[in-house]
């Protein structure tokens, strides 16, 4: 019984000419959401992020929460500060790429994430990056 995969230079793709960073491609068997982890454990963080409208009494807008979405990839490249996360039904988001540590805690929270099935709440910003992200 072998079960066809897809190679990693299939996966990902950056279009002929073009010249900036590569970014990701998922192919249709990459994306599988089979579990709904919707409810939390008892002895769970109870946490919640601030609401969006705290950020707009302190002056910042046109960043936005998006809650309760589940990360159904993670790729990052070996360029300098290139790393993305597929969520599902939205699509490939960029990291803020402000500084490495950013970018590093960010994955390791998203690859987390994704490796158990979790739901992730996450914060995007006017540039269409992640800035931040929770995940329970």
């Amino acid at each position: 019984m072998s079960k066809k995969s897809a190679k990693p230079e299939q996966a990902f793709s950056t279009k002929v000419g073009e010249t900036s960073q590569p970014k990701p491609e998922m192919l249709p068997e990459m994306a599988s959401d089979t579990s709904d982890n919707s409810t939390f454990a008892a002895g769970m963080p109870t946490l919640e992020p601030p609401e969006a409208g705290i950020f707009a009494q302190a002056g910042l807008t046109a960043n936005a929460w998006f809650n309760s979405k589940k990360v159904t990839g993670v790729w990052v490249s070996n360029d300098n500060k290139n790393a993305y996360v597929h969520v599902n039904g939205v699509g490939w988001l960029k990291l803020n790429d402000a500084d490495a540590d950013s970018i590093l805690a960010i994955y390791m929270i998203a690859a987390s994430a994704r490796q158990g099935s979790n739901n992730v709440n996450y914060r995007k910003e006017a540039d269409n990056k992640i800035h931040e992200i929770y995940c329970w």
